[in-house]
């Protein structure tokens, strides 16, 4: 009981230092450790949810699933603005934001409504260096669910790259093109750009493949490897070094990593086995983007190998796991790519993966369905109750 109340974060920063030289599953049981301790500090909402943020965002993603721990950054967030602490709720929502793109929670209006709520926030309290990641992932889902010519490009109402860069000191420039490159190397991968995916990897391979807030690292790592492996990357050490690190996540237990680094295997060496564990790992955690990636390099994969029917019903399913996602802009390109798909059924195309012995059985993939309705349903409540006073934005024709 003479535990001093900063005693939890102090522990907390260990766990972090302990994560760094690769000790996961010591810093999660410091993590873990750390959530106990907290709970004599309830009443103190600074030190409780700062550090409880900390926890999640560096200690608890390693190994939890960031469908399962969103909220509760949410909830960290919504403590530590209202009891003024500015840069402390900033960080808490970036980490809540990154996870839930992480998680493959649906994209729409009301998401980049909520971006603009919090990107507003930031302005409004000189905090313009936070503020601007939330424009940036703003425009990152407006990319991704309206039709644009260079969907890879960050040159859109909500966030313009080059003008933002040029704004900005070199330090700082530097931090942001690493934050913006992860996302733009995932666009550039889901729209098949491979010239925005190779410079991003000359960018990004530049950057330590190392940092502690791994709802910022995960979706960095993850798209690096994949397009290092996609486009056959001169430098075959950046797509090793990301698929290792996943790899030792996913025997450490991790289940974020798991379907990442199933999906890099297949997309390092494809083949049909290869691409249907990819699958029904990224159905068993839920992952709709990831479903939706893994289930179209499938049927490329297969169009190589002449096998045109199953790879149209392939090609088929991630349409419709696009568009349930809510990358509309992508799914209106892979009708114009794929004339097949507009008399295509969606019974059938869901049918592939659930009936077949391709992935899972009918009834894990309802069970699936129903977990991923429920935590959505979850995450929309708490957030509504956050920003109550916020009307929803309406999309622009």
């Amino acid at each position: 009981d003479g535990m001093g109340k900063e005693f939890p974060c102090t522990f907390a920063i260990l766990g972090v230092l302990m994560q760094k030289k690769g000790k996961v599953q010591a810093s999660t049981e410091i993590g873990n450790v750390t959530l106990l301790l907290l709970e004599k500090f309830k009443s103190d909402k600074i030190i409780y949810a700062r550090t409880k943020m900390i926890v999640i965002a560096t200690l608890g993603f390693q190994l939890q699933s960031f469908r399962s721990q969103v909220d509760a950054l949410l909830h960290c967030h919504k403590d530590l603005k209202f009891v003024g602490s500015i840069e402390n709720a900033m960080g808490a929502a970036i980490g809540y934001f990154c996870s839930y793109l992480s998680a493959g929670f649906p994209l729409g209006p009301l998401l980049e409504s909520k971006l603009q709520i919090v990107e507003e926030y930031g302005y409004r309290y000189d905090k313009g260096s936070f503020a601007v990641l939330f424009k940036m992932l703003r425009q990152f889902a407006i990319n991704l669910r309206q039709r644009s010519d260079n969907p890879s490009e960050f040159n859109g109402d909500a966030y313009n790259e080059e003008d933002t860069l040029n704004g900005m000191n070199e330090q700082k420039s530097k931090m942001m093109l690493r934050d913006s490159g992860a996302y733009r190397i995932q666009l550039a991968f889901i729209f098949g750009d491979r010239e925005c995916m190779t410079s991003m990897l000359d960018i990004l391979s530049t950057y330590p493949y190392t940092f502690h807030d791994v709802t910022r690292l995960h979706p960095r790592l993850c798209f690096m490897g994949l397009s290092a492996f996609a486009v056959k990357y001169k430098n075959k050490e950046v797509g090793e070094k990301c698929l290792e690190y996943f790899q030792k996540l996913t025997k450490a237990g991790s289940l974020n990593a798991k379907p990442v680094y199933l999906f890099m295997l297949a997309m390092k060496k494809p083949s049909k086995s290869a691409f249907e564990s990819a699958i029904d790992a990224t159905k068993e955690a839920s992952t709709l983007h990831l479903e939706a990636m893994a289930k179209e390099h499938y049927g490329l994969y297969l169009q190589q190998q002449n096998e045109d029917k199953l790879a149209n019903d392939c090609l088929a399913s991630s349409y419709f796991s696009y568009y349930d996602w809510g990358a509309h802009s992508k799914a209106l390109r892979m009708t114009q790519q794929y004339h097949f798909l507009a008399k295509t059924s969606r019974i059938k195309a869901k049918s592939l993966f659930s009936a077949s012995g391709c992935t899972e059985t009918s009834s894990q993939s309802q069970s699936v369905e129903k977990s991923s309705v429920s935590s959505t349903r979850r995450v929309s409540y708490v957030y509504n109750s956050t920003f109550r006073s916020k009307k929803e934005v309406k999309e622009k024709s």
